[in-house]
């Protein structure tokens, strides 16, 4: 079977190819439309993101494995973690979550939320799920 790794950093250089034909496929509407100098609709560091977003660990559990990656979005301190499934000799993603911003993957409440021990925006996960 394949790494669960290595179908990632192939998904992230094909995700980076494609962020980067949509940047040049629009370059031309956005210099009909937009002044140079605008980053509204830019697509500005999308590219460099999906460039940079990184595995940090791998885990297993009875029926999945959890890569949490960070980097995305140019930003170090948004981890991604995702969901994992074998199919056939390769794997497919069944799900990503951020890291909750309220908690920071602690699943604790912050100090002075006294109505339960769990953090209330992601409900003690500590992950949320992206859609």
């Amino acid at each position: 079977m394949r790494p669960v790794e290595r179908f990632l950093v192939h998904y992230f250089r094909e995700r980076t190819g494609l962020c980067q034909a949509e940047v040049e496929r629009r370059s031309a509407h956005r210099q009909n439309f937009f002044a140079s100098d605008c980053d509204w609709d830019s697509r500005q560091g999308e590219v460099e993101g999906s460039q940079a977003e990184t595995i940090v660990s791998v885990s297993n559990t009875d029926d999945e494995t959890l890569v949490i990656t960070t980097g995305l979005h140019s930003h170090e301190k948004f981890p991604l973690r995702y969901h994992l499934r074998p199919k056939g000799d390769s794997w497919l993603i069944h799900d990503v979550e951020f890291q909750c911003l309220h908690c920071h993957g602690t699943g604790r409440a912050r100090s002075g939320d006294i109505r339960s021990g769990h953090c209330q925006i992601c409900g003690g996960k500590g992950w949320q799920n992206v859609t």
